[in-house]
């Protein structure tokens, strides 16, 4: 039983001394990988968790050896590896979640229909703290598709509609302009904003849509397009350039007898407040 306690924390420190040595020899060699601390911190967190099974299943195996049931412990394993085949299924897609590097703490992901900033990440399940606070405990067996945010590059497309009586090189040129002078401005030049310029990218029922690629610093791509946004429009405003909406047109067959039949109305009604007006004085 004292092994058993202290093995946890002489594990986990070795755990922390490999990985830090790791770093420092990808540090000194000069190799490029930004992701090698958010990769070594989300390790290190999962590892922990690792330990205490491993000393829990350890300890149980060496219990039995002492008291000779080691037959029978190893059967016991092997039948609840069969009870919790889903649990099984959790640790395999962690190994691979780590080894691939699909995603860390820290990373903001998109998984099935919930999007959020990874705060936790176990042997069994990811916990994602979405915009409004909720955390959402996702079991890593329950999905297979992940998008993440905030691996590599950060961008965001940009889809614009401007209507069809728009000067098409007018507008792209405006649009341009707004991201030359997000890059020239003191506050926004931080977040090294690069443009990419799709062009016409759709004719709708309603408008003409210019297809923008916005590239920023990691997780910053929401930040940059709101206030890119606030900035077009008033550039629109300026350049009398509309952006459009849904219409509609509504056609009456029979126009000239609703006219005459409106009409009719309001003078029966007008004779009835003079009426009123008269028996009134």
């Amino acid at each position: 039983m004292l092994g058993i306690f202290l093995s946890k924390p002489i594990l986990d420190s070795i755990c922390r001394l490999v990985l830090t040595r790791i770093i420092d020899f990808i540090q000194e060699k000069g190799m490029e990988y930004p992701r090698v601390k958010t990769r070594a911190i989300t390790i290190f967190s999962v590892l922990k968790q690792f330990n205490i099974y491993l000393i829990l299943i350890l300890g149980f195996l060496l219990f039995s050896y002492f008291i000779n049931v080691l037959y029978f412990a190893l059967i016991i394993l092997a039948g609840l590896a069969f009870l919790v085949q889903n649990v099984l299924q959790d640790f395999v897609k962690t190994y691979f979640i780590l080894a691939e590097d699909q995603y860390g703490l820290g990373d903001i992901v998109q998984i099935g229909e919930v999007s959020g900033t990874v705060e936790r990440i176990s042997l069994r399940n990811s916990q994602l703290r979405t915009v409004c606070g909720d955390l959402f405990i996702v079991s890593h067996s329950s999905f297979d598709k992940i998008t993440n945010f905030t691996h590599g590059q950060s961008g965001i497309k940009v889809f614009i509609d401007v209507a069809y009586s728009t000067d098409l090189d007018l507008a792209i040129t405006v649009i341009n302009q707004v991201v030359e002078d997000m890059q020239q401005d003191e506050v926004w030049s931080k977040y090294e904003i690069q443009s990419d310029m799709k062009g016409v990218d759709n004719f709708g029922d309603n408008s003409i849509t210019i297809f923008l690629v916005l590239k920023t610093k990691l997780s910053e791509q929401w930040t940059v397009v709101r206030e890119y946004r606030r900035r077009l429009k008033l550039a629109f405003d300026q350049q009398g350039i509309s952006i459009p909406f849904p219409q509609r047109s509504i056609w009456f067959e029979n126009k000239l007898t609703m006219v005459d039949s409106s009409m009719k109305n309001s003078q029966n009604n007008d004779q009835a407040l003079i009426r009123e007006s008269g028996q009134e004085s």
